[in-house]
């Protein structure tokens, strides 16, 4: 479990934070088809019609890892009177077992949920072991039945503790229900980190339908730290996005906060199935849609997540797979795909020093689980593939060898909108007589807890110290308020009392605002560089310790700070 310390260093000379880059390789794409970028390494059926302790495993439509149990996990979708279920695969994907007793899901009471009271689909194990499950609603016994989808909370035993919230806007056979039945939250995935959740929906939205385009799809987007507390699970908003013309999407599997993998599928009695992998990226910068009456709406077109077809599996080599009789397969590997999990997810995210010269292999391993819905023509089947590691860049994403460390810049397009308001000042609705001098913007950073980017301002005169907010998209970015900034006693500061320069978001939504002193100091007096710590309501609850050294040729020096 992550720990929610913060460190911050602070000295005088600088305030700094690194990256770390996953490494992209030298080679170029895999030729095989025009779009992708995914190589075919290994399948297995270990798990196909397997039977344990009487218990018929199949109908798998989740897969990630646990890492309280030690294991992959995968969960059973609804079949009949069975219970739901969720089963321990071992540690390796590459030869998958049933290693223990499976945990079964009950209501708040001790009752199992079945086939006939829950359709779970995504799962996600949280940093305390607890499991995480979206499920599709209960299946109607009519047409006028009401299905609400959920994401229910469960604990390492399995018995309902929780339930997020989902908008009514995803019900079915509702007032204002606009989902279609099987077609709803499919997919779920928790970030690295532990602190974002993201499910996915499987189909459109009626809503979203505009003429004969039916590719639109929601993400539901939850956070844990809006409150500062972990485990308190917050929607905070919807995201767009586009699917591959044709597919729906069947799981997703998060690679950080800020970008996935989305797997995708159909299916046709004649060729069978078609599975694609697709991968988004600017997750947080992404607009929030859930005021957005039909995403597919031409007029909507700039409100989805950047993304990108990064593989068509149908078209793999079929590694000498077989499908069952009556499956139809235009390729015997292909099954009905339906969960997905980054295997090798600590090695992406902290790679070692080859990178730096450009000969890393970091390429993504990816396991993929189908669900073979107890048919007797489908199979359970894992499936191996390795993602083609590439550079994403502002304009999305770059796949070429010089994109391991790009030395380069490409201009995407200007935004001179701003300047507008610096030269008329702004006026924000508090009944000021006159409009609030607006520039001197110095940094901006994105506040995930009010879902908009900030500016600080530099010092000017006795204008009072701002940070300014400039909605959720750079590329249209206008000031909507401001944010003053004062002292723990409510004084505001200003241009003669600080001079803000750097600003940085903490988790928790707190601003971290580096000042170079104060540029009137009377003459012969020090000017004290300060870091200090806002809340999101402007006053300042901290301040972090900064070296006393004054002088060029003495060396800076440099404290821990905790919260």
């Amino acid at each position: 479990m992550n720990k929610r310390i913060a460190a911050v260093t602070a000295t005088a000379c600088m305030l700094f934070a690194s990256v770390m880059i996953p490494a992209v390789s030298a080679e170029g794409t895999t030729d095989i088809g025009a779009q992708n970028q995914v190589k075919a390494v290994a399948y297995s059926d270990a798990l196909d019609k397997l039977d344990y302790k009487g218990i018929r495993v199949g109908g798998l439509s989740g897969l990630t890892w646990d890492k309280t149990a030690d294991s992959y996990v995968a969960q059973s979708d609804n079949h009949g009177s069975d219970e739901s279920r969720v089963w321990f695969l071992g540690k390796d994907l590459h030869n998958p077992s049933i290693t223990r007793d499976p945990v079964t899901f009950t209501d708040v009471n001790g009752t199992p949920y079945n086939g006939n009271t829950t359709d779970n689909e995504g799962i996600a194990v949280l940093p305390d072991g607890d499991f995480a499950i979206s499920s599709e609603g209960i299946p109607p016994a009519g047409r006028n039945q009401a299905e609400h989808p959920t994401i229910r909370i469960f604990d390492t035993n399995g018995r309902q503790k929780g339930e997020l919230e989902v908008p009514q806007l995803f019900d079915i056979n509702t007032p204002k229900g606009q989902a279609s039945h099987n077609l709803t939250l499919e997919g779920l995935s928790l970030s690295p980190t532990g602190h974002e959740l993201v499910s996915a929906m499987e189909g459109t939205l009626k809503s979203d339908v505009y003429q004969n385009r039916s590719d639109a799809r929601r993400f539901l987007v939850y956070r844990d730290d809006v409150t500062g507390k972990a485990g308190q699970w917050t929607l905070v908003k919807q995201v767009g996005f586009h699917t591959v013309p044709g597919l729906d999407i069947s799981d997703i599997v998060l690679d950080s906060e800020d970008s996935l993998y989305v797997l995708q599928r159909s299916w046709n009695s004649e060729t069978g199935n078609k599975v694609a992998l697709s991968y988004v990226s600017g997750l947080n910068s992404a607009p929030d849609v859930s005021g957005v009456a039909n995403l597919n709406d031409p007029k909507n077109a700039s409100e989805f997540v950047k993304s990108r077809q990064i593989g068509e599996l149908d078209k793999l080599p079929d590694l000498g797979a077989s499908a069952k009789p009556g499956a139809h397969q235009a390729n015997p590997l292909m099954d009905n795909y339906e969960g997905l999990v980054i295997t090798n997810l600590d090695q992406l995210a902290t790679p070692d020093a080859s990178w730096h010269r450009g000969d890393g292999e970091y390429k993504a391993a990816i396991s993929i689980i189908s669900d073979d819905n107890y048919s007797a023509t489908q199979t359970t089947r894992i499936l191996d593939v390795e993602a083609e590691p590439f550079r994403k860049t502002a304009a999305g994403f770059d796949d070429s060898a010089s994109g391991r460390l790009s030395q380069y810049v490409t201009a995407l397009g200007r935004n001179d909108r701003l300047d507008y308001w610096s030269a008329n000042g702004f006026s924000d609705g508090t009944g000021t007589s006159e409009p609030i001098a607006f520039g001197g913007l110095s940094s901006t950073a994105y506040n995930r807890k009010l879902g908009q980017y900030v500016s600080a301002m530099d010092n000017h005169g006795t204008d009072v110290a701002r940070l300014w907010l400039l909605g959720n998209d750079l590329d249209k970015a206008a000031p909507t308020g401001s944010i003053v900034l004062t002292d723990e006693n409510g004084t505001p500061y200003n241009g003669e009392t600080t001079d803000d320069e750097g600003l940085g978001v903490l988790p928790n939504g707190d601003f971290l605002l580096t000042s170079e002193g104060h540029p009137n100091a009377a003459e012969g007096e020090h000017e004290q560089p300060k870091i200090r710590i806002f809340g999101i309501d402007g006053r300042q609850k901290d301040e972090l310790p900064v070296s006393t050294s004054t002088a060029g040729d003495r060396p800076c020096t440099t404290r821990a700070w905790k919260r």
